[in-house]
């Protein structure tokens, strides 16, 4: 049931090729459903992140990209959730179903690639997920990724390329608590 298909170990194989992945806490990983939370600092931290996991994600992702011309059959056959503000209650929806299921669903609770490489304010959707899951949280740090290929600081994304042929990701899985054993049973607090 948690297989990963054919063509997401070929993606790993090629991944592991240019990356050091240095996976920590995936023995944290619950069996069954979870979300996973993820900071957000380069455009290929979904891949990064599967490639680190032994189980297939769903990763949600916001629409105009994933309705991307030329990435759109990709981002289809990886099962990838789209997500709009206009349709958010929909995506939500889904990624809760899935949890429910068994399946692992990621979100990148920031919202947007972070320019700084330091964690931006949480969008509450993960809040939302967790709570109609009723699913544990997993935290993940992706670390080392900040000033290499693929990332945002001022200049053009995608204008530098790797200095070396091995790069390092050190991807850091934490296990969370279900969101009804922190005492969300009636949602998440008002001020969270």
């Amino acid at each position: 049931m948690h297989r990963k298909s054919l063509l997401l170990k070929l993606v790993e194989l090629l991944v592991r090729t240019v990356y050091r992945l240095h996976v920590s806490g995936i023995e944290s990983l619950p069996k069954g459903g979870c979300l996973l939370l993820p900071n957000h600092v380069t455009w290929v931290d979904a891949i990064l992140l599967q490639s680190a996991c032994p189980r297939p994600i769903r990763f949600l992702m916001y629409e105009p990209i994933y309705r991307h011309p030329i990435l759109h059959p990709l981002f289809r056959l990886l099962r990838a959730i789209p997500i709009t503000n206009r349709k958010a209650k929909e995506a939500l929806r889904e990624a809760s179903a899935l949890v429910r299921a068994g399946e692992i669903v990621c979100i990148f609770p920031e919202g947007e690639l972070s320019r700084t490489g330091m964690l931006l304010r949480l969008r509450r959707g993960y809040e939302v997920i967790a709570h109609a899951a009723e699913c544990p949280v997993v935290p993940v740090w992706l670390d080392q990724l900040w000033g290499v290929d693929l990332f945002v600081s001022g200049r053009a994304v995608f204008q530098e390329s790797p200095q070396a042929l091995s790069l390092p990701c050190d991807p850091a899985f934490r296990a969370g608590d279900s969101a009804r054993s922190r005492g969300y049973r009636d949602g998440p607090p008002a001020d969270a």
